[in-house]
């Protein structure tokens, strides 16, 4: 089988590698656990799912699990405040150029600035687009502590989701003796003498 030695640079996120890991130990005799792992090529995001055997409706089970509850809140938080955080109040830098001094690459960089006024900068004042003035407005009504305290609030929720096990393991803890403590197998009451030596 060819193994490809590193991910593609130009894979936009949503496209994933699956892997079925066996956690059979030296011998893959009998029944033992799987876990299916899909990784985001793109952001190195993880899922991982158990399961009971390889079959095709289990991988596909945990596959339906996995898109269920993890795409939708993720998708939810990428289109909603996490895309706001990031483009209107999240500064960041570009890169203007590279220098090379004898071995060593130096990198310049512009003024760290949001997407938003980089965007904004691209056109004179009175030639604004209607669609930036409304993303400006919109980042003037924003407060980015609201923001950034519902991002937390969603991304706790997406670890819930990724932590969930998708097969419940019966509870083995034992029950409550029916008979008192004091009671013997033979009916007779221990001593009060302790143990005998």
């Amino acid at each position: 089988m060819p193994v490809r030695t590193e991910a593609p640079s130009d894979t936009l996120p949503g496209h994933t590698e699956v892997d079925l890991v066996s956690h059979s130990g030296p011998s893959a005799r009998g029944e033992f656990a799987y876990s299916l792992n899909l990784t985001d090529l793109a952001t190195g995001w993880c899922e991982s799912r158990p399961l009971l055997g390889p079959s095709q409706k289990a991988v596909f089970d945990a596959l339906r699990a996995i898109q269920a509850t993890l795409v939708r809140a993720m998708n939810d938080l990428y289109s909603g405040q996490l895309r706001l955080m990031m483009n209107l109040f999240q500064p960041s830098v570009k890169l203007r150029h590279k220098t090379r001094c004898g071995s060593r690459l130096r990198r310049h960089y512009d003024p760290p600035r949001t997407p938003l006024d980089r965007l904004a900068d691209a056109y004179p004042k009175d030639q604004m687009p209607p669609a930036i003035q409304r993303l400006l407005a919109l980042r003037k009504s924003l407060d980015p502590f609201e923001l950034s305290a519902t991002i937390e609030a969603k991304l706790r929720t997406i670890e819930s989701t990724t932590t969930e096990r998708a097969f419940v393991v019966p509870d083995r803890t034992p029950t409550a003796p029916t008979r008192p403590p004091t009671a013997s197998l033979g009916g007779e009451r221990p001593s009060q003498e302790g143990p005998q030596q």
